[in-house]
């Protein structure tokens, strides 16, 4: 019993202290704050409480009271951490908190070593378990809580393991106070009391397990609000931009907004266009409509703000804004770098450069018509269209409603899509409603006209106008002092690049996001700074503030402020998605380049795999494909994949429901398990799923040019997870280039069938039995061993083409190759020499001559015997189910013997040849030995 416990405390302590080192590490790269410390308090006193208990049966005494106490305390620790999460409010008393902590801590510990001199085991047994009991007790209700804030599925399994311990104490509670267990420490109690303690202490192990996931959960849930987040700030970033250059008001743009909304959404209602405005591609379009009229940015100020009419030359500016608009947004779209977010981007670039486009071709910049012109781009035209009828202007009047439908409805068919107009007309009340909700008012105006500005008033539009540009620029932007290097001003977008609020960023130098390895580099800046006053654009990578770096393009300049100090601008673009392209497109001609040199096919797949592993470094790839039968798997690829894995690929089958790839495999469609402990595909491999570690998968069927599938590339995850657009979309590059490997190495092979063998036998041609001669001919001189070449001549192919037919012929030539290469070895060759003849190479016959030309002699008149035996064909051509008839054809063979390269292979196959004619002319049906001629 006492090995039995050391050795269930010492794995298990280790167990803990793995758990607790990757806890700290997180700890430590996230610098965070609360909830930490009593998780790591947590954990540490668990490993304490367990190596203690290991070496109490070693050392009893104090180790045994430190045991007890480390294992309390621990939980006491987690019932903290409990609160912690319901109370974070509280984390300012933290400091207190720490202080009693370990003051009881202390007290407990003299207490128990006190009583364990005066108490029986028995009442030292009760008292422990009563004082788990409370904390327990405890603890369960912070849990209770917490779970109605958050309904998670950990909380909720956490607090059902509670639950089973809190049964377990009550349980040992009952034994100490009902049964003798005489024992004098818990290393000689009875199997089973020792059996509840060890269930009781591995059930913390699946409590710290439950509580990692949550963790893990809570972290992804905030990394995907930071993601969200930054969409926002960058669209709402475009959005102002566009306001502050554009002379319509803020409740223009909520009302476009809401009008692009209920134009969509009603040609949906009305079966039209229902492909492309899905759900998805609505929102992008709601979010898409305030940019329709970004371009206004590059137009002047005597054009953008005049209040008369404008001349033809200036109306011919004032068109540009279109192209602008398509530009600015094209600029910006690499920024966003998430493919969710560049989508609404791609709709607004639609809509900024085609919504002036008209149904009949009249508009402009391009002059698109009908359908050429993008749905958006139809819609938001409209709603554009109707708003600046309904809404006062310095040059025209406000319209009334009734006004501005008979309009619209006049120009359907010419200005605007004629579904479009139908689906305004079925929601003109609610662009009425939406016009009076959201009405104009004196002071919604946000930037004065353009004449008549004095010069100080300019001079402050254009201040105003460069602090709104650098606080909503979609690139990072600092001012550095240039002496000391400290930050003086920064952007929220450089902020939303590195992570840090803006007071941490401006108590920062450059030297605390720059990694020591471009300290050349930046040296180097600063003297371009003193001899020229500017540098770059330059690559290096940023330190975020969480550790992680990103690559960036930084280029500045120097400049003087009104105070008289010198200062440098930096202006700081993040170039991760631009990186994350080239890699793909650098992956991708490595692979291309691998296949041009025809490099192994199991190198290629590799080389795939890696890559996207490389890519995603959460990721770890499988690559199988279909086997022969075309019902299950064979790996293609899976460097990283678990062997438990790997070895399941032989029994795993084709068919809905059978896990990820194989349901990918049968449906043709890409097949995403979130969380493998739950999805029903993978119910029946639960072992395979704890075996591995792995929590998500997703498989993307890898289709041919045909769209025949071809096998399957399967990205798993150790947590739960579900991919992004632009993550499927790399998973279907590789799968679309391991497609092109397969079927490259398809038509190699196909080609190298046809150039080497025959298309009818499916023997060796003459071009290929020539080198294997060669070969057989250099290995018999190596070896001293004799060969044989034997040639075969069918002796009345001929009468049977004239009197059947040649599909007949082809019959024979197919029976005859199948007979010979049923009656020779495996280490020799038959190929077909041309029309009716055939060769057979022997190799390594004996070294002696009389031996060798007795073994060739023999194989021989094993072919002859062969060949004589009447052949059986359909007497209906190409009905297999007809009556056979049968048809007897012999054959005339001639064989020579070789020992090295003495003779060439054209005088050998001369002599073979002119053997088997000596055959033939005494009758046919025989063999002839050139070498006893």
């Amino acid at each position: 019993m006492e090995l039995v416990n050391q050795t269930f405390y010492f794995i298990f302590g280790s167990l803990v202290l793995v758990i607790g080192i990757g806890a700290y590490r997180q700890y430590r790269l996230q610098n965070s704050k609360g909830h930490a410390f009593f998780w790591l308090l947590t954990l540490g006193l668990m490993v304490v409480s367990s190596f203690s208990f290991g070496l109490a049966a070693v050392f009893p005494g104090w180790l045994l009271a430190l045991a007890n106490t480390a294992s309390v305390f621990s939980l006491l620790a987690l019932a903290l951490l409990f609160r912690s999460w319901n109370h974070p409010q509280e984390q300012a008393i933290r400091p207190i908190t720490t202080y009693a902590f370990w003051l009881g801590f202390g007290v407990f510990l003299l207490a128990f070593s006190f009583l364990r001199t005066v108490l029986s085991f028995e009442d030292r047994i009760t008292w422990i378990a009563g004082t788990y009991g409370v904390i327990l007790i405890w603890a369960l209700l912070e849990l209770r809580q917490l779970y109605k804030k958050e309904r998670s599925f950990h909380l909720l399994f956490l607090q059902f393991i509670l639950v089973v311990e809190l049964v377990l104490i009550f349980y040992r509670l009952y034994i100490a106070a009902s049964t003798d267990i005489s024992a004098a420490n818990l290393f000689t109690e009875k199997p089973e009391t020792a059996v509840i303690r060890i269930v009781f202490t591995s059930l913390s192990l699946l409590i710290y397990i439950a509580i990692g996931n949550f963790l893990y959960e809570r972290l992804w849930r905030r990394e995907e609000k930071k993601a969200s987040d930054t969409e926002t700030i960058m669209l709402s970033s475009l959005n102002s931009l566009a306001l502050a250059r554009d002379n319509e008001t803020g409740n223009h743009i909520i009302r476009t907004q809401k009008y692009v909304r209920l134009l969509a959404e009603r040609l949906k209602q009305m079966g039209h266009y229902t492909t492309i405005l899905s759900k998805a591609k609505i929102d992008r379009l709601y979010r898409a409509a305030p940019l329709h009229d970004i371009g206004k940015i590059g137009i002047p100020d005597y054009i953008l703000y005049k209040s008369g009419p404008l001349t033809k030359e200036e109306w011919g500016v004032m068109k540009t804004h279109t192209n602008i608009g398509e530009f600015v947004l094209s600029s910006a779209k690499p920024q966003l770098g998430d493919v969710n977010h560049s989508m609404v981007v791609e709709v607004a670039i639609e809509i900024a450069a085609a919504h002036h486009e008209q149904w009949d071709g009249g508009g402009y910049p391009h002059g698109l018509k009908g359908h050429d012109i993008p749905l958006a781009a139809r819609i938001m035209s409209l709603a554009d269209m109707y708003d600046a009828l309904i809404s006062e202007r310095v040059y025209k009047r406000e319209w009334t409603h009734q006004e501005a439908e008979e309009e619209i409805t006049r120009r359907s068919g010419t200005q605007f899509d004629p579904l479009v107009v139908d689906a305004f007309k079925a929601e003109a009340s609610q662009f009425a409603a939406i016009a009076q909700q959201y009405k104009d008012h004196p002071t919604d105006e946000h930037f004065p006209k353009f004449d008549g500005q004095s010069s100080e008033q300019k001079l402050q539009r254009a201040e105003d106008k460069f602090i709104f540009l650098f606080e909503h620029s979609p690139i990072g932007m600092a001012m550095v002092d240039y002496v000391t290097g400290e930050f003086i001003e920064v952007n929220p977008t450089l902020l939303a690049y590195t992570g840090y609020t803006k007071a941490e960023f401006l108590k920062l130098s450059f030297w605390d996001i720059t990694p020591i390895e471009y300290e050349a580099q930046e040296k180097q800046q600063l003297e371009d700074l003193r001899h020229s006053g500017y540098f770059g654009p330059n690559e290096k990578e940023y330190i975020r503030k969480d550790g992680s770096r990103f690559p960036i393009s930084i280029r500045g300049f120097s400049l003087d402020n009104v105070d008289g100090r010198k200062v440098v601008w930096g202006i700081i673009e993040d170039i991760t998605p631009i990186k994350k392209a080239k890699q793909q497109e650098d992956s991708r001609n490595a692979v291309l380049e691998m296949l041009a040199k025809n490099a192994p096919t199991e190198l290629v797949f590799e080389r795939v795999v890696l890559d996207v592993e490389r890519m995603y470094p959460d990721t770890i790839c499988s690559l199988l494909l279909i086997n022969e039968a075309g019902n299950g798997f064979q790996i293609g690829s899976a460097p990283h994949i678990p062997d438990c894995l790997n070895a399941a690929v032989a029994h795993l089958k084709i068919g809905v429901g059978a896990g990820t790839c194989g349901e990918a495999a049968a449906t043709g469609s890409i097949v995403v398990a979130e969380d493998l402990k739950t999805h029903p595909n993978w119910a029946i491999y639960q072992d395979l799923v704890d075996q591995s570690g792995f929590l998500s998968c997703w498989s993307q069927p890898i289709l041919s040019s045909t769209g025949k599938v071809l096998g399957t590339f399967a990205s798993y995850r150790k947590k739960r997870y579900v991919p992004d657009e632009e993550h499927i979309k790399a998973i279907e590059d590789a799968a679309n280039l391991v497609s092109i490997v397969i079927e490259r190495k398809a038509l190699e092979a196909q080609v190298q069938q046809l150039a080497f063998y025959d298309s009818l036998t499916m023997l060796p041609n003459r071009y290929l039995f020539m080198d294997r001669l060669q070969i057989a001919m250099i290995a018999s001189k190596r070896s001293g061993r004799y060969g044989a070449l034997i040639f075969v001549d069918l002796d009345s192919l001929k009468e049977l083409n004239d009197e059947f037919g040649h599909h007949y012929g082809d019959l024979l030539l197919t029976e005859t190759a199948k007979r010979l290469r049923d009656s020779v070895r495996e280490v020799d060759t038959v190929a077909r020499y041309g029309g009716d003849e055939f060769m057979v190479i022997m190799s390594d016959l004996g070294v002696d001559r009389a031996l060798a030309l007795e073994q060739a002699k023999l194989l021989a008149e094993k072919l002859l015997t062969a060949l004589a035996i009447p052949y059986s064909f359909p007497s209906q051509v190409g009905d297999p189910n007809s009556a056979l008839m049968e048809y007897l054809a012999t054959a005339s063979i001639g064989c020579k013997l070789f020992l090295d390269e003495r003779e060439s292979i054209q005088d050998l196959v001369k002599q073979s040849d002119q053997s088997m004619y000596r055959a033939k002319k005494a009758g046919g049906n025989r063999v002839d030995m050139a070498d006893q001629a």
